[in-house]
Formats: structure tokens, C-alpha cells, sequence
């Protein structure tokens, strides 16, 4: 339980930035020991705003600067690799895949992130702080660790953070990226059911994303979404061009096998027993883990809106190259 006020500055063990406040400062919250497991990061955050450390959040918060201060006082696991998607490609079971292993440290689209790339995108510092100074701080608190076992960190990004590759290599030069992907009219087909943020016009400026909304657009969604996915691939294949660390998956390929290799991309050897924890996991819905998993159908017919995605699915796909050995060789 707390007492008196908490001193951001030392980055007290179990809490963590959450999001900016009105006022520049930021919203802290108390999230534990507990391994970071659940399918996405705002449900670690919803699951623990009912503790009584954070019974008061508005009282604990902290500047930019002491932010950026509690990161250098932090035993922090390195990022192994950040992982880019373009939706419903079995990101999310690639996240629950390496949180099965007790060496990783999973994030899975941190709420804050996306705040922070934003305001890079829009060029909004926080006063003498800048945002990608923010960023930084805050992935090395978020790897925190919190078990001497923890030795490796994964960051699953929103699929639109591939618009933010640029800023992302310059400020992690040697990490391995992966972009996961699958074909766009499985992705399409998944988005008319139930449509994600990043597939409904308007919603992420133009200026970002590079996509001049038309009244087809407006009026049509899987029209924009065939064009979000043109660009997602597009973004990847411009990157690919010059980046030797940058590496693809298909979702066709089998995420089991996207997970395995991509542990040893990163030079880490899969923990003992991984293999049948994998194939526990597999059993359930990635996003839902007490429902039993049923496969959608494979069906990739090419419509009007995916026909140019489809081609650069084609592209990436010949870029593949974190299959060299069998699953668990």
C-alpha cells in the first residue's frame, strides 16, 4: 500500500507512465509485478486502475523531465526486436506466443506510444523535452524488470506505426524490426466485420498517412482500406530497400513458426518446454484467451479494393526471410 507522495524521479518499482496530462505533465499508474500477458496493454491498464495505488491517479504524476530522469535509474531489459503489422494478420497471437516465454517482456501497443508518435508526427515537444526523448524514456520503463528471468523485451506496434519507421530506426539503429502481414483480402474481409481505428476514414491525418480521403472513400471503407494496406506495404517495401534489419512474416506461414525463428533472429534460444506451451496457446482465440480458437475461412478471392494490394502483397511475400530452419529444429 502507498504512503505520502511518490518521487517519479526514482522510478518507484510497479509503476509506469501512463499518458500525458492537460497540463504537460504525466499520469502515472500502478501496474506491479504482474507479467505484462494480457492480449493488449490497455487491458493491463484497466485491470489494475481498481488497485489502491491508484485509487487517486491524479495525484501521481510526474514532469517531462523527471520522466526522462526515472528512465536512467531503471534496470531495464533491451528491446529485442519491434514488431510492425498491418491488422489481423495474428499479431496479437505472436505477442501471447512470446509472453509465453518467461525471458520475454511483451508490450503490446502501449497506448502512450501512439500519444508520443503523434506528437513527433505534429512536432509538439513537451517544453525543453521532446517527444521522442519521452519515447525512449518510456520503452525503458515499460522493459523494466521485474523478475531476474526477464532478459529480452518485444514491442508490438499498431499497425499504422510503420508511417513512424523513419523516426523509429533513428532512434533504435540496431534493432530488429519484423513486419507481419497477410493477404489483404483476408485483412479486408476481417475490417467489414468489425472495422479497426486505422481502417475508417479520417481518423489518422492524411498528413501521416499519406492517403487524400475521397468521397469513395468516405462513402466506402473497404475502398480506404485496400488503400491503408497499399500503403502499409508500401511503407515496407520502401524500408526493405536499405534496411538489412528489417525482416517479414506471413501469416500464411504460421505464427507458431513466426514466433520460433523470430526468438532466434534475435539471437535468443526458446526457453525449455516452449514448444508445448506454444501449442496450448494456439488452441485459443488470441484476442479472447478463455475462447476456444476456430479458424477463419483462407478464402483471398481479389476484388476492386485489394486488387493493387494484392500485387504488393506478392512483393513482400518474396521478401520473406526468417524461415530458415523447421519449427523447433
Amino acid at each position: 500500500m502507498r504512503s505520502g507522495k511518490l518521487d517519479f524521479y526514482s522510478a518507484p518499482r510497479g509503476w509506469f507512465p501512463w499518458k500525458p496530462a492537460a497540463d504537460g505533465n504525466f499520469h502515472w499508474i500502478y501496474l506491479g509485478n504482474k507479467k505484462f500477458d494480457e492480449p493488449f496493454f490497455e487491458e493491463t491498464i484497466h485491470r489494475r486502475l481498481s488497485l489502491e495505488e491508484n485509487s487517486s491517479f491524479r495525484e501521481n504524476r510526474s514532469s517531462a523531465a523527471s520522466l526522462v530522469s526515472a528512465s536512467q535509474n531503471v534496470n531495464a531489459a533491451e528491446p529485442a526486436a519491434f514488431i510492425f503489422h498491418v491488422s489481423r494478420c495474428g499479431s496479437t497471437l505472436l505477442s501471447q506466443l512470446l509472453s509465453e516465454d518467461p525471458a520475454n517482456i511483451v508490450l503490446p501497443e502501449v497506448p502512450l506510444f501512439d500519444d508520443l508518435l503523434l506528437r513527433m508526427h505534429e512536432k509538439k515537444n513537451f517544453g525543453d523535452i521532446s517527444a521522442e526523448q519521452l519515447l525512449t524514456a518510456s520503452i525503458k520503463l515499460m522493459c523494466a524488470k521485474k523478475n531476474p528471468e526477464e532478459n529480452s523485451a518485444f514491442i508490438k506496434l499498431d499497425s499504422w506505426h510503420i508511417f513512424h519507421y523513419a523516426v523509429l530506426r533513428k532512434l533504435y539503429p540496431r534493432t530488429p524490426f519484423v513486419f507481419l502481414y497477410r493477404h489483404p483480402a483476408e485483412v479486408i474481409r476481417s475490417h467489414a466485420r468489425q472495422a479497426g481505428m486505422q481502417m475508417i476514414p479520417g481518423l489518422l491525418p492524411s498528413s501521416l498517412t499519406g492517403i487524400e480521403l475521397t468521397e469513395e472513400m468516405l462513402t466506402n471503407h473497404r475502398f480506404y482500406a485496400g488503400k491503408m494496406l497499399e500503403r502499409f506495404f508500401e511503407c515496407f517495401l520502401r524500408a526493405k530497400e536499405t534496411d538489412g534489419n528489417f525482416f517479414s512474416a506471413d501469416y500464411a506461414d504460421g505464427i507458431e513458426n513466426a514466433a520460433f525463428h523470430l526468438l532466434r533472429q534475435c539471437g535468443a534460444e526458446p526457453a525449455a518446454g516452449l514448444k508445448e506451451r506454444f501449442t496450448s496457446r494456439l488452441l485459443f482465440h488470441s484476442k479472447r484467451p478463455g475462447e476456444k480458437f476456430a479458424a477463419e475461412s483462407s478464402e483471398t478471392g481479389i476484388d476492386g479494393f485489394s486488387e493493387r494490394a494484392a500485387g504488393l502483397y506478392e512483393k513482400v511475400r518474396a521478401t520473406r526471410d526468417i524461415y530458415q530452419r523447421p519449427l523447433f529444429s
